[in-house]
């Protein structure tokens, strides 16, 4: 007992900080900050959220031009790079400077060359073409943007027609959505919902620009 005692007493904690940041989070919509990348590109998150999952919903061929939202410190962009090698590139974007900073070393240690940053707020104007994209993903980001459907209408115009975009979420992260609310999100911004892979608590939902 005093050994399940203790455990207890932390999974108690752990609820607790949890409920508290999902109050917070509700009210106050920012990005992941910069100091937690490395956790964010741990094997651990990869394990739970594996970026294969997000390679084969969106079946990512070479030659494919891909942009992710909130790419962070690149867990899942150099993936997607590999997929999309040899003539394809992935465009990583991040409204912060030490999320890129951090994504550059990463690519830089892996030697990819098919990755090019760009700082930009999804919610803004994205400096890219209209209709210049195949497919484009986010993962636990949309929810932090407080224009989520404004977002997803930037996202809409970078897309090619046909083309795909992939919402991945995770139950741990305080801003999860239900499914149900990020398809409402994404009907409101003129996407077609595809399909959803994955579980309730671990999902990715596709959708296409008709």
């Amino acid at each position: 007992m005093w050994i399940e005692l203790p455990l207890l007493i932390v999974i108690v904690i752990l609820l607790y900080i949890f409920v508290i940041l999902k109050v917070i989070r509700r009210v106050w919509h920012f990005p992941a900050p910069a100091f937690i990348g490395r956790g964010l590109n741990s094997r651990p998150r990869k394990r739970i959220q594996p970026p294969r999952m997000l390679v084969e919903a969106l079946g990512l061929r070479p030659g494919a031009i891909v942009a992710e939202i909130g790419c962070g410190p690149g867990t899942f962009t150099i993936d997607v790079a590999k997929a999309v090698s040899p003539n394809g590139h992935v465009y990583a974007i991040d409204i912060q400077q030490g999320m890129l900073d951090q994504l550059q070393s990463n690519i830089d240690r892996e030697h990819i060359a098919n990755v090019y940053p760009i700082l930009a707020d999804a919610s803004g104007r994205i400096p890219l073409d209209e209709e210049s994209v195949d497919f484009i993903y986010s993962v636990t980001v949309l929810p932090e943007i407080p224009d989520r459907i404004g977002a997803l209408k930037e996202v809409r115009r970078l897309l090619k027609s046909g083309g795909l975009y992939a919402d991945a979420e995770l139950v741990f992260d305080p801003d999860w959505p239900l499914p149900r609310t990020v398809k409402k999100w994404a009907d409101a911004a003129g996407f077609s919902f595809k399909k959803q892979l994955g579980s309730f608590l671990r999902y990715v939902l596709v959708f296409s620009k008709e």
